[in-house]
């Protein structure tokens, strides 16, 4: 693994994409269930990560699952 949230409990289902030198690694967050939203990090080289948090989360509108179907 290189990448760990220390933001969220549990995440996986990871993909990451390039834009303009900056590397762009989500994640689907699934702490209650299937999935809340998505996590994403950044990084300039692919080694060190920054860790920006939710991307995108479910309101308490939401039926149940949030993953990446949806996005």
């Amino acid at each position: 693994m290189f990448f760990r949230s220390l933001q969220v409990d549990v995440h996986w289902d990871t993909w990451i994409y390039s834009h303009e030198g900056i590397f762009y690694l989500y994640g689907l967050i699934t702490e209650n269930s299937p999935g809340e939203g998505f996590g994403v990090a950044t990084s300039p080289d692919g080694v060190a990560w920054t860790d920006c948090g939710w991307a995108l989360k479910g309101s308490e509108k939401m039926e149940i699952f949030l993953g990446t179907g949806a996005f």
